[in-house]
């Protein structure tokens, strides 16, 4: 209103904890009548109440949008980029969204809201070379502001990068052909694609998707502490290659108290030592193999602790698996033989499709909850391997990787906002064939997780 106002009193409400100040307008105009200078009294003030239930939006030209590619590694992935400055001074957060070009209102989708002083945003969870309808608005005192709608835009291509040969290798100073034709020799010559995990750091080739043999840990009394006894076991890599570990034991540790081991083997020959925290965080180290976790005994009176051997590509046994023909079912109760929905990269593509479970088995594991920017959860093993365009990671170190979802508004990648550690829980390990399958903790609200490990093509 920008009336010039003066105060007349001032008055606290401490029942409330509030201050109620009373105005009076104050006109310069009326200065000459009351001087006699004029026989005009100046006009009334006309005092509108603001409405804080009305918020506008986003004015024209404080943001705008372009389609285009943001370039990682050599790979060119289509995106869209909003660039502009908040213009409400009262704002909170920034809203950005996106739908198909020409879409109604509910074809809007959610690309975050971010800080009220955000100058830039990426999109990246669109098609390639597609047209889209942008949407900026603000978020004042809780109260979501009008649309600003932008574009619309298009999309870049998407480019795969590409991969150098030995010799080519051998141009930068220092590295050698001979240096290289080891390393090389994993790659396939003519797509670029790892032909096996060995070359993935440890904890990713071994600790997440190698196949173990039978494994176990025990303890005995040792006087004021425990002995953790483990025992040998193998890892069998996904080209064949087979790592063996040796029995161990691991002294000095306290009674009553959960801990996580692993073997310690950057160059997958067998390594050299093991070691274990209470903190399952530091099982993630890219040199060490995850191998389970055992509680000690209680007393040295007490019979032995309990535990489990590492397992992984499990979701919580309460978790819906998304079946085939769009129903959904928990993960305990999936069997051999029932259709799932699981998603497929076609190269520069992602689709959805449909496969066969080969078997399912209920144990026990260490279980985190993803939860996406829409709102999508997903409750799981933490050691579980996820897809992202960003790269293959754990469900634990899943915050800020952009995950396939799919709902309602169908399948597209969602940033994984937060991941919260819950403990152990019993996890339904589902196998169906290496396949990347969808599964939620609500039913028709899935995350897509499993299997994303490099294979022979």
């Amino acid at each position: 209103m920008n009336v010039k106002c003066v105060v007349i009193d001032r008055q606290e409400d401490a029942a409330d904890r509030v201050v109620i100040l009373t105005f009076r307008t104050e006109d310069d105009n009326k200065h000459p009548l009351a001087l006699a200078a004029t026989g005009t009294p100046p006009p009334g003030v006309n005092l509108v109440p603001l409405d804080l239930s009305n918020v506008p939006a986003p004015t024209s030209g404080s943001w705008a949008a372009v389609g285009g590619q943001l370039v990682n590694a050599g790979v060119q992935s289509p995106a869209i980029i909003i660039t502009g400055a908040t213009d409400n001074p009262n704002a909170e957060n920034v809203i950005f969204e996106y739908r198909p070009a020409g879409g109604s209102d509910s074809d809007w989708r959610g690309g975050g809201t971010d800080d009220a002083a955000t100058k830039r945003k990426e999109i990246t969870s669109v098609a390639a070379a597609s047209s889209y309808d942008v949407a900026v608005s603000y978020v004042v005192r809780g109260v979501i502001s009008a649309r600003r709608v932008l574009g619309p835009v298009t999309t870049g291509q998407q480019v795969a990068g590409t991969f150098v040969n030995a010799s080519e290798w051998a141009t930068f100073n220092g590295i050698s052909t001979a240096n290289m034709s080891n390393r090389v020799q994993y790659l396939n010559g003519s797509t670029g694609r790892a032909s096996t995990g060995r070359v993935l750091p440890t904890s990713w080739s071994v600790g997440i998707k190698a196949i173990a043999s039978d494994f176990s840990i025990s303890d005995s009394a040792a006087g004021p502490s425990v002995t953790v006894n483990i025992a040998a076991s193998n890892r069998t890599l996904d080209d064949g290659m087979v790592v063996s570990y040796p029995s161990g034991s691991i002294i000095g540790v306290p009674y009553a108290t959960r801990i996580y081991v692993w073997r310690v083997d950057p160059n997958l020959d067998g390594g050299s030592s093991y070691g274990y925290s209470t903190n399952m965080a530091d099982v993630l180290g890219l040199d060490k193999v995850y191998l389970g976790y055992w509680t000690t005994r209680a007393a040295a009176s007490a019979s032995g602790g309990g535990g489990s051997g590492g397992s992984q590509d499990c979701v919580d046994a309460e978790a819906f698996v998304m079946l085939a023909d769009g129903t959904n079912r928990k993960g305990r109760d999936i069997k051999a033989g029932d259709k799932i929905k699981i998603t497929v990269n076609d190269g520069d593509q992602w689709r959805v499709d449909d496969i066969d479970v080969e078997k399912n088995k209920i144990a026990e594991n260490l279980c985190v909850t993803l939860i996406s920017e829409t709102g999508i959860t997903l409750t799981l093993a933490a050691n579980t391997p996820v897809v992202s365009k960003q790269g293959w990671d754990v469900a634990a170190n899943a915050r800020g990787l952009r995950l396939p979802v799919m709902d309602n508004d169908g399948f597209r990648f969602e940033l994984i906002t937060e991941v919260n550690y819950i403990g152990s829980r019993p996890v339904a390990k589902i196998e169906a064939h290496q396949a990347i399958y969808a599964a939620g903790d609500q039913p028709g609200r899935v995350i897509f997780t499993h299997n994303p490990v490099y294979k022979h093509r």
